[in-house]
């Protein structure tokens, strides 16, 4: 993907694809130049990316910055299953308790 601002969410999502592959150098090639700056939905985005990576704690950061942000965020965080890793998180339950 050509370095533009509007393939950061693309470059994210493929970086926690390549994660999830098992090929880390990739993920962690393609993700670096999209970590510039952050909207809410570039949040979750790279939420996915640090959660696949292991990275809870960032991943758990960043959604609770883009719930800030945005109530949808809620809903989609909650019904979706990218992040089913993080569901068994106290700090995950908190996040989407306002949803149930």
């Amino acid at each position: 993907l050509k370095q533009r601002s509007t393939y950061t969410i693309a470059r994210l999502y493929l970086a926690a694809l390549y994660g999830e592959l098992g090929r880390v150098s990739d993920a962690r090639r393609v993700f670096a130049p999209a970590t510039k700056r952050y909207g809410y939905s570039t949040r979750v985005a790279a939420a996915y990316y640090h959660t696949v990576m292991g990275n809870r704690d960032r991943a758990l950061e960043l959604l609770t910055q883009a719930a800030r942000r945005s109530s949808w965020i809620r809903r989609q965080v909650f019904i979706g299953n990218l992040f089913d890793a993080l569901r068994g998180d106290p700090r995950f339950q908190v996040l989407v308790a306002p949803v149930k």
